[in-house]
């Protein structure tokens, strides 16, 4: 305060004597009063008072957005592909359907909950000369979709930006080049949202429609992978960096993906203080495979935060009850290496991946209104919960979710 008043008489003696100096000299007088205010603006801005803390920023990254018409010329395709999948699954030799010939060749295994297709296969598959044509067909429905989807998800994303508006947090969403986004941000900014610059792996072709996959943010810093979204999808390629493959659970603890153990970032941050623990990959409801095979189908994927949310604040852990079934030893030895408590998904909600929450900072966190029970389980393990404006049907549908869609900016 000594220092503020110091510096205000000296402003105040340079008005008084700029009326009797040269014009040059009340120039620079001026100039330098000026700068002075803006010194004193800055460094002594609510002297006296405790400073308030700025909201947190969070960034998101567009969607593609099929038009009505694009949608419309889709739908018969995506239709037919659905009766030709049906038809498939009807098909017997003996015993054995379609999942029990995935399950032979490699491509599926048979989970209590349902059937898990190995997705990098897929296109491996499609170069075989006898199987070939099939599995070029069954790639096709995988990456075919509802062409509905995005569109309903653009539409859920730009509530939860009112939301978070609401909430009294910034967000910020990035700029495209690609026609098909540009209606996702022009609608975030009416929602509230600023435009910041474009994700540079964009401009390669190489983006991802998450924002949480291109960076986390570890010791003050960002980290970001070493190679490109597609890349890591279909190999052991460099995971660090990506969001949804490490898992903040504590405020020097994360759990990450088994394919990093190699990684030297990982030892860097190790010696640093922080701890990790390595998990296996997870199973993803895939509801487009469902909806055209009739059955419940899950595919394999390295975004393991689909089956663990982190509380960093109250070092809790959510966990998928079909990820804990799967691979109960290594949740375990995460609760006891990195002092977890666990709270797990009911079983009823677990397709829903409720556990892809938003943690928001002090203890709360941004969670599925579809999942009523799951926020039930965590506000009896004393978290504050804030429920979705809309229930997340679509986002689920593109298997992602919160915690997939913002990341901290």
């Amino acid at each position: 305060m000594k220092r503020f008043l110091e510096a205000k008489e000296k402003v105040k003696y340079l008005l008084c004597h700029t009326f009797s100096m040269k014009r040059s000299d009340k120039r620079r007088a001026v100039k330098r009063k000026q700068r002075m205010q803006r010194v004193l603006h800055k460094q002594y801005r609510g002297a006296g008072k405790p400073r308030a803390s700025k909201p947190k920023t969070f960034v998101m990254s567009p969607f593609r957005i099929e038009s009505k018409g694009e949608i419309k010329r889709k739908r018969p395709l995506y239709e037919e592909l659905k009766k030709m999948a049906r038809k498939a699954m009807a098909i017997k030799h003996g015993k054995a359907g379609l999942p029990e010939v995935l399950q032979v060749l490699g491509v599926a295994t048979k989970r209590p909950y349902g059937l898990v297709l190995d997705v990098v296969q897929l296109p491996l598959m499609a170069t075989d000369p006898v199987v070939g044509p099939f599995f070029r067909t069954l790639f096709n429905f995988y990456r075919a979709g509802n062409p509905a989807a995005s569109r309903a998800a653009h539409l859920e994303s730009i509530q939860l930006v009112k939301q978070l508006r609401g909430l009294g947090f910034k967000v910020a969403i990035q700029h495209t080049r690609e026609k098909e986004r540009k209606s996702f941000v022009r609608a975030a900014q009416r929602a509230g949202a600023v435009k910041i610059r474009e994700n540079p792996d964009a401009l390669k072709g190489l983006g991802t429609t998450w924002a949480r996959d291109q960076w986390i943010k570890i010791a003050g810093k960002r980290e970001k992978p070493k190679t490109d979204m597609r890349s890591m999808l279909f190999g052991p390629e460099h995971h660090f960096g990506e969001g949804g493959s490490m898992i903040q659970v504590g405020p020097k603890e994360f759990a990450v993906i088994e394919s990093l153990s190699q990684d030297p970032r990982l030892r860097h941050y190790s010696r640093l203080g922080y701890r990790f623990q390595l998990l296996p990959q997870a199973t993803v409801f895939d509801r487009p495979l469902t909806d055209f095979f009739g059955t419940k189908i899950y595919t394999m994927t390295p975004h393991i935060d689909v089956a663990i949310g982190g509380i960093p604040e109250k070092k809790i852990a959510a966990v998928d009850p079909n990820y804990f079934g799967d691979h109960k030893p290594s949740i375990q030895s995460m609760q006891r290496n990195l002092g977890v408590k666990l709270v797990f998904v009911p079983k009823a909600e677990a397709d829903r991946h409720p556990a892809n929450f938003l943690p928001l900072g002090q203890g709360r966190v941004l969670v599925d209104s579809g999942a009523p029970k799951f926020i039930q389980e965590l506000k009896k393990a004393g978290i504050e919960t804030i429920p979705t404006a809309v229930p997340l049907n679509a986002l689920a549908s593109m298997k992602g979710g919160l915690h997939c869609l913002f990341n901290e900016y």
